[in-house]
């Protein structure tokens, strides 16, 4: 609509024509923030509300702000190429960028090839597409600048020059460096892999347990019960219990020394002071 007070105020060739070309403009749209409405997903295409308002003249005085009418069949773009793509769910209440096309795309998104435009609109609100993932400082949240990161705030997978970390619900963790991978359940349970060892570390109601492999040793501690296997040999605090002992020669059980008197002691019961 022209906006009869200006040409009132300065009623000339240019300002009248000044005038039409800013009530054109007014139907020419490029890009502007939207609120989604709803989402179908088969069709991938969105319905969003434009999140500025036009305020229109009527030549008395500013009548009001009032809403532009939903943009609707609005096609999404999803990350992708070849055979590959990034796609995410897309809710009510999201917000996204449209761009208008400035020519009629209906002909292309039904067939997916060139063809002659079925209406010759430019610029016109029925020709959005989207491109989800604009947020308004409203409801915008803190990004990690360390690395990228895919998901949500309980699910991701976090990239960085270091590594290369994996979060379920929270307090499940895989965590990836160079010649190093831990994984981490409940926050408690954890197994670390590195060149030098490989350890595993159990936590629950009944104690905590910790198993070590490395390179030249085996060592066990289970609830303050250590077992250690190196090459200097077998290490415990605890006492050794078992039903026979058999070495390369000799069974512990059967063999018996000639030459020597029966007593009336018990060897095999320990030695109480």
């Amino acid at each position: 609509m022209i906006n009869n007070k200006a040409r009132e105020i300065a009623a000339s060739e240019f300002s009248d024509r000044q005038a039409q070309i800013s009530s054109a403009l007014m139907d020419v749209h490029t890009s502007m923030p939207a609120i989604i409405m709803s989402y179908d997903a088969n069709t991938r295409t969105i319905t969003a509300q434009p999140a500025i308002q036009r305020v229109f003249s009527d030549g008395e005085g500013i009548s009001g702000p009032m809403n532009l009418p939903p943009c609707v069949d609005v096609p999404v773009i999803f990350p992708g190429g070849g055979s590959y793509e990034i796609t995410f769910p897309i809710n009510e209440g999201d917000e996204c960028l449209l761009i208008f096309s400035e020519r009629c795309i209906d002909s292309w998104f039904v067939s997916g090839e060139p063809n002659v435009p079925a209406d010759y609109r430019q610029h016109d609100l029925s020709d959005a597409i989207a491109i989800v993932g604009l947020k308004s400082l409203a409801k915008a949240t803190p990004t990690d600048n360390a690395g990228m990161n895919i998901g949500s705030a309980t699910n991701k997978i976090a990239i960085t020059d270091d590594d290369v970390s994996i979060t379920v619900n929270g307090s499940n963790h895989i965590n990836i460096t160079d010649g190093d991978i831990s994984i981490t359940v409940n926050d408690s349970n954890h197994i670390a892999i590195t060149e030098d060892f490989i350890d595993l570390s159990l936590n629950t109601k009944a104690g905590a347990s910790k198993f070590t492999v490395a390179q030249d040793s085996i060592s066990a501690d289970i609830n303050g019960a250590i077992l250690s296997l190196s090459k200097d040999g077998l290490n415990t605090n605890m006492p050794i219990r078992c039903p026979n002992i058999i070495t390369d020669e000799i069974d512990v059980n059967e063999h018996t020394h000639s030459g020597v008197e029966v007593g009336a002691g018990d060897t095999m019961k320990p030695k109480r002071g």
